[in-house]
């Protein structure tokens, strides 16, 4: 993405969901994820809700900002399942995460 070019330092406590939108008649989901501060990291859109779809943007977010340490998702089994496959890739402790209903 353009922006990552000029990214500036970001706050190392983060928070990843995901959320659904319709585009063009079409329902999609939007994942994103936003630091403490409330600005944008990254976001990816995709057509499935499912593991491979957020791993791959844990993978990617995780790779363009390094490790953070406090990483609040969801209690959703396809995320949690990304984060335990993210940490065993060494990208990010286990220790770091924390799940939240909100």
């Amino acid at each position: 993405m353009l922006w990552r070019r000029h990214k500036q330092s970001t706050s190392q406590s983060w928070r990843v969901d995901e959320t659904y939108i319709k585009i063009n008649g079409s329902w999609n989901y939007l994942y994103r994820a936003i630091d403490n501060q409330g600005l944008t990291l990254d976001f990816s859109l995709r057509k499935q809700r499912d593991y491979l779809a957020a791993y791959h943007f844990l993978k990617r977010l995780l790779k363009a900002y390094g490790r953070p340490s406090c990483l609040v998702t969801d209690q959703y089994g396809a995320t949690l399942k990304a984060i335990k496959q993210v940490a065993k890739d060494g990208l990010l402790d286990l220790k770091a995460h924390q799940c939240s209903k909100y």
